[in-house]
């Protein structure tokens, strides 16, 4: 994610957030940042085979489609 965030930067990329620890799982490390259309996207890296704390809840806005 540190690469990635410094490419970003280097490409003159819109970023969010530079690389972070998040609480969806163990180890969870993203960044956020914008395409060219303002679109957002995050790129993470989280490591071993678990996807989410056993306490955290995905809670996703109305809009959200999978």
């Amino acid at each position: 994610m540190d690469r990635l965030h410094d490419l970003l930067r280097q490409m003159g990329a819109i970023i969010v957030h530079g690389p972070q620890e998040g609480v969806w799982a163990p180890g969870y490390y993203s960044v956020l940042f914008e395409d060219p259309d303002g679109i957002r996207l995050e790129a993470n890296f989280v490591p071993g085979a678990d996807v989410l704390q056993p306490d955290v809840k995905f809670n996703p806005a109305e809009d959200y489609s999978t």
